[in-house]
């Protein structure tokens, strides 16, 4: 539990320092008028919610097939070298 905090804080850090970059990185700056493509700050914090939900969620999906799945092809692999 406390590596997932960990590299959901790390994670988190990373994009959000990049986010008042990626504020402006789409928009167009036209000679006249206002600039065009401008991301909101509200939208681009939905990078960090949905990187953290699926950091969680990765969870329900990889922990039940790695113990159906892969454990029983590591315990036939150990078997077959011991014999």
């Amino acid at each position: 539990m406390a590596l997932y905090a960990f590299v959901t804080n790390v994670s988190s850090s990373i994009i959000s320092s990049a986010l008042p970059t990626l504020v402006t990185a789409f928009a167009t700056f036209p000679e006249r008028g206002p600039p065009t493509g401008i991301v909101p700050f509200s939208k681009l914090t939905h990078l960090i919610a949905v990187n953290n939900l699926f950091l969680g969620a990765a969870n329900i999906w990889w922990v039940p097939l790695g113990n159906s799945k892969f454990r029983s092809m590591q315990s036939t692999k150990h078997m077959l070298m011991t014999r």
